[in-house]
């Protein structure tokens, strides 16, 4: 057997570092890797799918049970597992779009700020509208609303005091764009 050649096969110690359960070398033996689980997550996985599949045609957990040959009880289990799942990673997924959104917004302004506090109309309006859309991406943040009877108030109806005004631009910035 030639060493160098690649499609020359190697005998089963050739090249590994350890087995599973043997001793490295190190001194330190390798856990042996449980063989039976990674079919058994597919397995489940597979009829978690098909449970929340039958779920949505409208099946009863009854009816999913007796399709997948398990109770109902575990037929509810596995829809409730896969859905918990879906909707931590919908979690996640919506988290970082809100973040890459507020890192947008954040760079927009900076942009936007030195044109805006030279008194650009046009500039001032584009800061404030990206603030909104910032107030709303912040949980937490109770954005002031304008009622009809004029009073201001938080989301929860609570006066915030009186509304901010900006001062007049500058008559030679007004249609400016800067």
């Amino acid at each position: 057997m030639d060493p160098n050649d690649p499609n020359a096969q190697q005998p089963p110690d050739a090249g590994a570092s350890a087995q599973p359960g043997s001793n490295n070398g190190g001194g330190h033996a390798v856990p042996p890797q449980n063989q039976k689980t990674a079919p058994r997550r597919l397995k489940k996985a597979e009829k978690q799918r098909q449970a929340v599949e039958y779920r949505l045609m409208g099946a009863s957990f009854t009816d999913i049970g007796q399709k997948l040959g398990m109770s109902k009880t575990r037929a509810f289990e596995y829809v409730k597992e896969a859905l918990a799942e879906i909707t931590a990673q919908t979690a996640e997924t919506a988290e970082q779009y809100r973040q890459m959104q507020l890192l947008r917004i954040d760079k927009m302004l900076m942009g936007l700020m030195q044109a805006a506090s030279a008194g650009s109309v046009f500039d001032v309006d584009r800061v404030i509208k990206l603030q909104q859309e910032q107030r709303e991406l912040i949980p937490g943040l109770a954005l002031a609303k304008k009622h009809e009877h004029g009073d201001m108030t938080d989301d929860q109806g609570n006066p915030t005091g009186a509304p901010i005004f900006f001062p007049k631009a500058q008559p030679h910035a007004v249609g400016v764009l800067d």
